[in-house]
């Protein structure tokens, strides 16, 4: 019973993140295509560069609470996001173009849905999987001693007294 309330309370955190992310992408886009006047492929891209970084930074720290190593966590959220932006393009086009005539709002709702859902999963499973709830209770981007999270996670060092 816990294991499956901490699994929901995950998902809620999930869910908080993914909205704050939709909004960052839509703000990010919005300043690029209307502050900068970027051509629109340019700005899509830069905003979801920035997502996808915001996106797995808080997931680990917030959501996740994983100490696997950044760069391949890292990599394998890019990964994601490049397979299923590239999918979900075609499907997009292929869905709201003749024949099939569907509502792009229709097809841009469902995309974000199955978005969230699979992104869950692969981020639970494979980015985080055993690493997940690893950390120490700490505040917010700062490790129980002090450790950048920038940093790979490395052993906890032994104190001066104990090495003597």
């Amino acid at each position: 019973m816990k294991k499956n309330r901490k699994e929901v309370m995950r998902i809620l955190k999930f869910a908080l993140v993914f909205s704050s992310a939709i909004a960052l992408e839509f703000g990010s886009f919005l300043f690029f295509e209307e502050v900068f006047h970027l051509d629109h492929w340019l700005s899509h891209l830069i905003s979801i560069g920035i997502v996808t970084t915001f996106h797995f930074f808080i997931n680990r720290e917030f959501t996740f609470r994983a100490n696997n190593k950044i760069s391949v966590g890292f990599l394998l959220s890019i990964a994601f996001h490049v397979v299923f932006a590239t999918v979900s393009t075609l499907w997009t086009d292929a869905l709201t173009t003749a024949p099939v005539l569907w509502n792009e709002y229709l097809v841009k709702s469902l995309s974000i849905v199955l978005h969230f859902l699979l992104e869950y999963l692969y981020d639970r499973y494979i980015v985080f999987g055993k690493a997940t709830d690893q950390k120490g209770h700490h505040h917010f981007f700062l490790h129980e001693h002090g450790n950048s999270p920038l940093n790979e996670e490395s052993p906890k060092s032994e104190s001066k007294d104990a090495q003597e």
